[in-house]
């Protein structure tokens, strides 16, 4: 009796492999996933410093800053102080403008720009691997003075 059940057990499994296996190759292993965790690919965060009523409080409010990027929105000028695509960028330089007593908010963007894009990811490598402040202040400007020169001028020609 027990090696009937021995036999029986082992019979189960060899056909369940082979049959799994079977399975399997029935699905064509050379599909392309990359699509679908790039999804966002276009995600940019903007770190959003403030809303103006009017030019002139904007630069008043902004003359501490050595570098920022602002668009007028119907009237609303909003001041930008890094761009980045990646989340622990994003909190790295959220939390050195918070240090420094600035409020900051996020802003996703889409944007489609290869060139920036390239630029972007290279200084995002650089943010990734500093805690110096004064290197992070530098990036976030290098970033913001690239986007106005690949994005901004592109789009105003």
């Amino acid at each position: 009796m027990r090696f009937k059940t021995i036999f029986f057990v082992v019979l189960a499994v060899v056909v369940g492999v082979f049959s799994g296996k079977f399975m399997l190759n029935q699905y064509d292993s050379n599909f392309n996933i990359d699509s679908a965790f790039h999804e966002n690919d276009n995600l940019y965060y903007f770190i959003k410093q403030g809303e103006y009523d009017s030019i002139d409080d904007m630069r008043e409010n902004m003359m501490p800053f050595e570098y920022y990027i602002y668009e007028d929105v119907g009237g609303k000028f909003i001041t930008y102080l890094g761009i980045t695509k990646s989340f622990d960028n994003l909190i790295k330089i959220q939390g050195y403008f918070n240090n420094a007593g600035v409020t900051t908010y996020r802003l996703d963007v889409n944007l489609d720009n290869p060139n920036f894009d390239l630029v972007l990811s290279q200084y995002d490598k650089l943010l990734s691997q500093t805690e110096d402040n004064q290197t992070i202040k530098g990036i976030c400007s290098q970033v913001l003075a690239k986007y106005e020169e690949l994005v901004t001028n592109v789009d105003s020609n």
